[in-house]
């Protein structure tokens, strides 16, 4: 029983640290979105040609679904519309939204 508490305390305060670190980026990433929202930059022209291919779209719905169930809610539905943006943004600065 002693040998035993030596393995498991290491592991809970890893996983406790683990539980913080997820927070704090969670917490990141929900400050970027909405700076990003916010701000409302248009994307440059090379990384709009890159993100209109349909393989890139597929990749970032695949992404934000995929955020929208492993994290936080409003990380998720922030998520979401950020990709919708980025798409749609991506289909206005080259022009395939005609």
């Amino acid at each position: 029983m002693f040998c035993l508490n030596y393995i498991l305390l290491p592991y809970s305060i890893i996983s406790q640290m683990y539980k913080r670190i997820n927070k704090f980026m969670e917490f990141f990433l929900v400050v970027i979105f909405v700076m990003y929202l916010m701000l409302g930059h248009r994307l440059p022209a090379n990384i709009a040609t890159v993100l209109d291919t349909p393989i890139s779209k597929i990749i970032i719905t695949v992404l934000s679904i995929m955020l929208f169930a492993h994290s936080n809610p409003l990380l998720g539905i922030l998520g979401i519309i950020v990709a919708f943006h980025i798409i749609q943004n991506s289909r206005a600065v080259t022009g395939s939204s005609a």
